[in-house]
């Protein structure tokens, strides 16, 4: 689809009300460009941004990222057939599901066991799931196709002359951002220092990359793609070691991992470092003047997120600008509810902008190649230069290798 034709697309806009109103794609891309201007620019990723889902020689669909939360529940009970809580499968509607449902009953389970009998030990069905997950990040944590998204998005977000870092900030637990951000050469903090062992250290996010623009007269100026990662959750690559974190290969991860699983005990889990760290700097963020919220892939799910970003709502320049569904959602009893996107529509705050669209408008791959401005001519170009390099490179190893 070429620009002329996707800017015919219609796309619904929700400003503070939850009656969208029927824009033309090419409208508010013209206006999502300004936010992009912003210098307090962050960015919010959920669990959709890093599933993608691609049709395979045999013409079906095929997981290629990592699945949401609905996706690794139906994965987990197809996997697990005998898998029971009680007297309960996994089919059961109670379980709704969700696998952070089924943590939250298993979670239960462990603080009563104490107390009443139960047929199986939740401590190990609760590892068992665990370990599930860690084992569907690995699956396909180096995916060509999602790290391509990811590359596509960084190369959108340059612009000249920016005064501060881009701020990303996610909830998921895979590698996405740093093996993008790593191929494209681009620096960013990612609250580790070191080179040989690299450890957490928070402080890092108050450094900066600069360019020496004049070496007679110190003249500095701040390089124009430069990114603060947050990862929030924690992270597959993280292990915990004598009280301190370090940053590994997943593969290599033999003690403890630094990651918040999926139960209703985020919300604690949260003050303890290095979550702590990594929020407080979200926050402070946030609350810089004129700052701009973008989120995808997010559903408003978690309330310890939530709150920080509603209270930025009490700063009068704070924009937050949703990419969702803000329609309703099916519980138990087939009845529906609100979701949680909805429900901030309801506030009725004009700075709360929500898009969507019948085309997924706003899935992360169509937010990218749709929403987001075109990469600067000049940062294509020497991207080609340094894929051209490497490809060089790779020429010359083999060459090498033959010889030999």
């Amino acid at each position: 689809m070429d620009l002329e034709q996707q800017d015919e697309e219609k796309i619904n806009v929700y400003r503070g009300s939850d009656t969208p109103q029927e824009t033309d794609l090419s409208v508010f891309r013209a206006e999502f460009g300004k936010y992009m201007q912003s210098d307090n620019l962050n960015f919010l990723f959920g669990s959709g941004c890093s599933s993608v889902i691609e049709t395979n020689e045999n013409g079906d669909k095929e997981q290629v990222g990592i699945d949401t939360m609905a996706g690794l529940y139906s994965k987990f009970k197809d996997e697990h057939p005998n898998f029971k809580i009680g007297d309960k499968a996994l089919s059961d509607p109670d379980f709704e599901g969700n696998l952070e449902r089924l943590m939250d009953i298993l979670i239960s389970l462990r603080e009563a066991k104490n107390y009443i009998e139960t047929r199986t030990d939740p401590d190990e069905q609760i590892n068992e799931v665990r370990k599930f997950i860690k084992a569907q990040i690995k699956k396909n944590i180096h995916s060509e196709a999602v790290i391509k998204l990811y590359k596509e998005f960084y190369m959108r977000t340059i612009r000249k002359s920016r005064k501060n870092p881009i701020n990303i900030v996610t909830t998921n637990y895979d590698l996405f951002n740093e093996l993008a951000l790593d191929s494209l050469g681009f620096f960013y903090n990612d609250g580790f220092s070191g080179t040989f062992r690299r450890r957490f250290n928070p402080l890092v996010y108050n450094y900066i990359y600069a360019n020496n623009m004049n070496l007679n007269k110190s003249v500095w100026n701040r390089v124009d793609n430069f990114y603060n990662l947050f990862k929030i959750h924690g992270s597959v690559s993280w292990e915990k070691q004598n009280g301190n974190i370090y940053e590994k290969d997943p593969e290599n991860i033999t003690a403890e991992n630094v990651m918040i699983y999926p139960t209703p005990l985020k919300d604690r889990s949260t003050l303890m470092v290095p979550y702590s760290d990594l929020f407080r700097n979200f926050q402070n963020h946030l609350a810089n003047p004129n700052a701009v919220l973008i989120t995808l892939g997010y559903s408003f799910g978690d309330d310890h997120i939530n709150r920080v970003i509603l209270d930025n709502l009490s700063i009068p320049s704070f924009r937050l600008i949703i990419f969702g569904d803000a329609g309703t959602e099916k519980v138990i009893d087939g009845q529906e509810k609100d979701s949680n996107i909805l429900r901030l529509l309801k506030a009725h705050d004009p700075r709360i902008i929500v898009v969507n669209s019948e085309n997924k408008i706003h899935y992360f791959e169509s937010f990218i190649n749709k929403i987001m401005p075109s990469p600067l001519v000049d940062v294509q170009e020497n991207q080609k230069l340094s894929e051209a390099i490497r490809n060089i490179g790779s020429v010359l190893q083999a060459g090498d290798q033959l010889g030999k």
